[in-house]
Parts: C-alpha cells; sequence; structure tokens
C-alpha cells in the first residue's frame, strides 16, 4: 500500500502538471495531447514515462502489466486525464483514482491462434492442453465458429474469408493467456508461442542444422541470400547462400511417436502453468531451471553466431546447476556438479570437469574482454551434449527435486 500511496501522489502531481496552452507556441519541453474537445493539453513527457515506468516495475500495480505496455500505458494514462480531467471537470483526485482503479483491473483470458511455419500436426498436441497446444486449422475454425456460436455474434465477412482459406494443411498454436489490457495479452502470447518453437529446436534440431519452422506464414522465412563477391583476378561473381548455413525445409511432425519426448511434455507441462494467471501460482525451482534452460538450448541451436551460440549453452548449463551462495568459485561449482551428476566414472568425471573448465576459461575471454578465444563447431557440440543431458537428468528426476534445499544438496554435491 505505501508504493500504492507514492504512485497515486505522482499521479496527482503529473495531473496537476498538465496545463491548457495555446498549441501554436508550446513550451519545447512539453508534449501535445489533443482531447476531442477544448485546447490541447501539454504535458511533460519525460516525467510521464517516468511515472509509466515506476507503475510497470511496481510489484501490486505493475503485475498486469509486461516490459512492452509502456506505450499503451502512456496512452491510457493521457486518455484518462484529457477525459475526466479536461473534458468531464473532474477534481485531480478523482481522475488519479480512476487510474489507480484502472491498473488493478481484473485479468481476463484472451484466446490466441498464432499461425506457425514448419511444424505439422493431425491433431492437437498436447491431448491434455491447458492454456497452449499446436493445433491444426480444423481445430482453430471449430473453436472459433463455437465462440462465436456460444456468444450469438454476426461473422464477418473478412473473417468468413480468413476461415475459408485456410490451408487445411496449416498448422496453429493455440494460446489463452490472461491480462487486463490487449497490448500485455499480444505481448504474451508471442513470447510463450516462441518459447515453444525454441524448445522444438532444442529437442529437434542440432548445431549443424535445424528445422525451419516459426511464427507466421511461410513466406515470413528467408532462408537465402545473394551476394555479390570478387577476387585479385578481377572477376567479380554471384552467389546465393543459405544466410544462418544450416536451416533445412523439412517439418517437426509432431504427429509420429517421436513426439512423445519428455523433454518436450515436461516443457509443455511447465509452459502451460506459466501461462495460467501468469504465473500468480509460483512455478517450482526446477520447472524454472528446466524451463530456462531449454530455451537457451534451443537458441544456440539455432544460432549462426558461434561465439553467442557458445555463450547461450553456458547459460543453459548455469540455469540448471549454478548456486551463487558458496565460498566455492562459480567455475569450479558448474564444471563440478556437470561432471558429479552425469557421470559414476572418476576418470570420466575428471575429464569432464577438465574439459568443461577448459570451456568456461573461453566464455570468461569471450565475455571479460581478454584475448579473443576461438570457439569452434566441437565446442558447440560437446556443450550442448552436456546441457541436454543435464535436462533429461532433471526432468527424470523432477518430483526428487520439487521443494528442495539446493544449498544442502550441492554441499554434498562434491567429488569425493
Amino acid at each position: 500500500m505505501k508504493n500504492e500511496k507514492i504512485i497515486y501522489d505522482n499521479l496527482k502531481n503529473f495531473i496537476d502538471n498538465c496545463t491548457e496552452k495555446n498549441y501554436r507556441t508550446p513550451d519545447y519541453k512539453y508534449n501535445i495531447a489533443l482531447p476531442t474537445k477544448g485546447e490541447p493539453i501539454l504535458f511533460k513527457n519525460n516525467e510521464l514515462h517516468k511515472l509509466v515506468n515506476n507503475i510497470i516495475e511496481d510489484k501490486v500495480l505493475g503485475e498486469n502489466f509486461s516490459g512492452g505496455a509502456e506505450k499503451f500505458l502512456t496512452n491510457k494514462i493521457m486518455d484518462m486525464i484529457t477525459s475526466y480531467k479536461y473534458i468531464k471537470n473532474r477534481s485531480t483526485d478523482y481522475v488519479a483514482q480512476k487510474i489507480i482503479n484502472m491498473l488493478k483491473e481484473k485479468k481476463v483470458p484472451y484466446t490466441f491462434f498464432l499461425p506457425v511455419y514448419g511444424i505439422k500436426v493431425s491433431s492437437i498436441y498436447p491431448e491434455n492442453y491447458k492454456n497452449i497446444a499446436i493445433c491444426p486449422a480444423k481445430y482453430k475454425n471449430d473453436q472459433i465458429n463455437n465462440f462465436i456460436k456460444t456468444k450469438n455474434l454476426k461473422k464477418s465477412d473478412r473473417l468468413s474469408e480468413e476461415m475459408n482459406t485456410t490451408d487445411s494443411k496449416k498448422s496453429y498454436i493455440f494460446i489463452k493467456v490472461y491480462a487486463n489490457n490487449s497490448e500485455t495479452a499480444k505481448e504474451l502470447s508471442l513470447s510463450y508461442a516462441n518459447d515453444l518453437i525454441l524448445a522444438l529446436h532444442s529437442i529437434y534440431s542440432n548445431i549443424d542444422n535445424s528445422y525451419i519452422i516459426g511464427i507466421g506464414d511461410d513466406e515470413d522465412y528467408t532462408s537465402s541470400i545473394s551476394a555479390l563477391y570478387y577476387k585479385d583476378d578481377g572477376i567479380i561473381q554471384e552467389t546465393s547462400r543459405r544466410k544462418d548455413n544450416k536451416s533445412f525445409p523439412l517439418q517437426v511432425d509432431l504427429s509420429l511417436t517421436n513426439s512423445e519426448n519428455n523433454i518436450l511434455k515436461v516443457f509443455m507441462s511447465i509452459l502451460n502453468n506459466k501461462i495460467k494467471n501468469n504465473q500468480s501460482i509460483k512455478a517450482e525451482d526446477i520447472e524454472n531451471k528446466i524451463y530456462s534452460s531449454i530455451k537457451y538450448i534451443g537458441r544456440a541451436t539455432i544460432e549462426s553466431n558461434l561465439e553467442q551460440a557458445f555463450l547461450d549453452l553456458m547459460i543453459a548449463i548455469e540455469s540448471l546447476v549454478e548456486e551463487k551462495d558458496f565460498s566455492q568459485n562459480i567455475t569450479d561449482q558448474i564444471c563440478e556438479r556437470c561432471a558429479e551428476l552425469l557421470s559414476n566414472e572418476l576418470e570420466t568425471r575428471t575429464s569432464m570437469y577438465s574439459k568443461l573448465k577448459a570451456l568456461y576459461t573461453k566464455r570468461s575471454n569471450l565475455v571479460h574482454g581478454s584475448k579473443k578465444p576461438k570457439i569452434t563447431l566441437s565446442d558447440l557440440y560437446y556443450l550442448r551434449g552436456i546441457s541436454l543431458q543435464l535436462c533429461i537428468y532433471f526432468v527424470k528426476n523432477i518430483e526428487k527435486f520439487k521443494n528442495i534445499n539446493w544449498h544442502d544438496f550441492y554441499l554434498k554435491l562434491r567429488f569425493n
């Protein structure tokens, strides 16, 4: 409540500093809002953005707004100020409280169907979905038709045309998010859908070859570029090259038995739980660790820049085994834990520890600006293998790690 009172007072100060002036000679420090009636309203843009930023970062009032909702919120606040203060002549206290009430409005479900390319399903996947799944075009059309019928709505010509011309082989990400404004809902839906695409890459693609899958239509992806080049022999040539040098145009077919991949099933379960009420129910710590690691494996897998892919894989490993409240340095922590978790043989553990420590030296040099290391494909193969093995280990033992004391667990996990 203390923070709410501070934001309420800041709102009042901002509202009182908005002024009606002749917009032909405005103070250069001000921006202009044009109400439907009356004089233009001048306000300090930097003060408005500071206010909105404080709202979004507040743990209570900002809970309903994503980081990308800033533009929506700035427009909404100015619309309310011009409407209530300058058109309806309401008091500053009244307007400030109206804005506070708007910030605290209840979340409602928004249902999206986002088109995807490169992914094939013959029925909804997974079957026991709650808030996110991949579905065929028929399922999307059936859901929309049922909604129209239930709400007794009239289908627009544009919607009818879109549904009638939809490719029956096309797939969609169905996603239901919870928000109190459309801007946050749209941002959340794209964010979670992209996380799902990265999870698919982490499982089905690899460092050398990645599926051409993504959100949108096939034409949204351009796999090749044309370029001119010449050598000292004086001949100029043109070449066509795949821009990431690794994509191949095959579909991920989730209708096949390989869709039973345990990592994907767990990821989908965690993702469904995350979306519910936008994490008002806190996820288990182990679930957050697995979720983050799978995302970074996916990012590394499709990243064409070797250095960035290397760093992403390091983050994927750190997401699972890093714990900072130890006197042991981070490098030793991570290298030792990976070796202990993934092997029972002392010789293998020692070899893995040494290899990871050498790779962490490369990471340190790369991040901290020392002598630039040479990152190789072999480095990426090795790190991706380690990160996936760790994911498999934690997925298989996920129940064991719920409500665990990580400090005690890792304290016991030391070389003998």
